[in-house]
This record gives C-alpha cells, structure tokens and sequence, in this order.
C-alpha cells in the first residue's frame, strides 16, 4: 500500500479523506464494500428520491386548483431503478473527486495495527501491505484506536 500521512478505513470516512488531501496530505481511503458508506447506499441519498417521488404523488392534490387534470399513479419498478441510478451517479462522483484531488482508492478490508499503520487485504488479492497512519496531536483519547468518545462509556 505504501505510506501515507492519513489512512481512512471506510468510505463513510469520505469527508475525513477529502479534507486530508485539500490539506496537503497524501491520503489512502479503504473500503471492503460499496464505495460511499450507508448514508450513500442504504440512507440519506436513497432516502431523499423516494421522498422526492412521494412528494409529487401528494402535490396532485393541488393540480386541478392549478389547471392541471389527470392523475399520477406510482410505478415502483421504475421507481427503484431510478433510486439505484441516482446511487451509483452519486457513487461514480465521489470516486472521481477522490481521484481527482489525489485520493490512493483501495477495495479491500483493513484494520489498524496499532497508532501508526494499518494492515489491509485488497479485494482480489490476499497480500497484506502496512501504512502510514497520521494521528493528530489533539486526538480524543482512545479514537487512535478507532473507539468513538460514546463507545467508551
């Protein structure tokens, strides 16, 4: 894998990323499965069109008052293939912003080793690599080990 001065386990750690490599960094981002994490692939963005798609269904109730006629009838089949468009367009603009700003992308699974370095497995190959791992001088006790303050208590 090479060193790095900030290593982020996660494409939920996507934000962390970005701003490591706007800093100056040189940053590698690991991810066992779909690039983006939950809020992209099973939260926020799926979310958000399919309360897009029920906000128009309900707006048909103003339309005759518009002069507007006809009805609109909910086809869940397209409507599901739109929602897995709208996720792999946003997916395919992450990647590319990461790769653009110099983001090293790699799938696999990783764990940190310890403060310093993490270990991970590419995704096609079973062949360890060690990193450098960049750990800020005002880190929360105990997030070097990847434990949240609420986890500790």
């Amino acid at each position: 894998m090479g060193k790095f001065d900030l290593v982020v386990i996660g494409s939920g750690g996507y934000r962390a990323a970005v701003l490591g490599a706007l800093h100056g960094l040189k940053v590698a981002i690991i991810e066992k499965g779909d690039w983006g994490g939950c809020c992209l692939n099973r939260g926020c963005v799926p979310k958000k069109t399919w309360y897009h798609s029920a906000r128009l269904i309900a707006a048909q109730r103003e339309f005759a008052r518009r002069g507007i006629g006809g009805t609109l009838a909910a086809e869940l089949a397209q409507a599901w293939r739109h929602q897995r468009a709208v996720v792999a367009q946003v997916r395919a603009s992450y990647i590319d912003y990461l790769k653009r700003l110099g983001v090293k992308t790699i799938a696999g699974a990783a764990r940190f080793v310890d403060s310093r370095s993490a270990y991970s497995v590419p995704a096609r190959r079973h062949e360890g690599a060690a990193g450098r791992l960049f750990r800020p001088r005002a880190c929360p006790r105990g997030a070097q080990r990847g434990r949240s303050r609420s986890a500790r208590s």
